[in-house]
């Protein structure tokens, strides 16, 4: 049944995705875990189709469901998950860090045994937020205090690698590190969304197509949760790409896929819906 969710979800079926989430949440009514993860899965079907708002309080929910049932590794993972969308969609990175600052106090890391502390993670969040220098002394912290097996077996930190690199301007390198994240990782499409913005930045336009393009296309039941927050970013970066190079009906092709997205997406995404359109019509205009 989750598989189904994940597999609809990535085929665009959003009605029968949350026909799975509401088949899943009555199955399993007694169970926490279940209705964290429902919870959850809704977050994500909201957040690909621009409904934040909805996203951060299904999150919020499977957070809170997690905790209760003392679950503190998986209210950590929602937590943090939480606070990325909030990155994505949120001018303000204050808001991002109070919620990592709260979940710290709740549960502070020391707390937690080193094997199951989620430094990558936090590192990541650090780094989005402007605020690389606390992504180091974690991933410093991450190398003293996790077996060095462990790490070996984690491609955040590759990621971690590449947002910290980002944050400081270091493009090359984060690309570097964005490309390693792609090798041997069980999230297919992981890596490539960050990979294709460090290439705009590096003036390497054809690259960041191919990195975007392979992020759009490649499939899975569990993309779900990258898709929450770069699916329409993936389609608008493509359309700017292709309408920079001249090519109508590629670029067309991609705002389409935004606008059909992001139809009932909140007011405040509007404006860019709306810009898609109207590029959409100027690309007409011009046959």
């Amino acid at each position: 049944m989750e598989a189904g969710f994940g597999i609809a979800a990535w085929k665009g079926d959003f009605a029968l995705a949350a026909l799975r989430t509401d088949s899943l949440a009555s199955a399993q009514a007694s169970s926490k875990f279940w209705q964290a993860k429902v919870a959850q899965d809704r977050a994500f079907l909201a957040g690909i189709q621009g409904n934040i708002a909805e996203a951060e309080r299904g999150l919020r929910t499977s957070a809170a469901l997690h905790e209760g049932r003392g679950s503190i590794d998986l209210y950590w993972i929602v937590t943090l998950q939480l606070a990325q969308l909030k990155l994505h969609y949120d001018s303000r990175p204050t808001d991002a860090l109070a919620i990592v600052a709260e979940a710290l106090a709740r549960h502070p890391l020391a707390s937690i045994d080193a094997n199951d502390r989620p430094y990558s993670q936090l590192a990541v969040i650090y780094a989005l937020a402007g605020r690389p220098e606390e992504g180091e002394r974690l991933m410093a912290e991450y190398a003293r205090e996790v077996p060095a097996g462990l790490r070996a077996g984690d491609p955040d930190r590759f990621l971690a690698a590449g947002q910290i690199a980002y944050a400081k301007g270091r493009f090359a390198e984060a690309a570097t590190a964005f490309h390693a994240t792609t090798v041997d990782n069980p999230c297919p499409m992981c890596g490539y969304f960050e990979l294709g913005q460090t290439f705009m930045k590096l003036s390497q336009p054809d690259s960041a197509r191919i990195a975007y393009e392979h992020y759009e296309n490649v499939g899975g039941p569990f993309r779900v949760i990258a898709d929450a927050s770069y699916l329409a970013a993936s389609y608008q970066r493509l359309g700017e790409i292709y309408e920079a190079k001249g090519d109508r009906a590629k670029a067309t092709e991609n705002y389409e896929k935004l606008i059909a997205l992001w139809k009932n997406a909140d007011p405040e995404l509007q404006p860019i819906v709306k810009d898609a359109k109207e590029r959409v019509g100027r690309l007409s205009a011009e046959h």
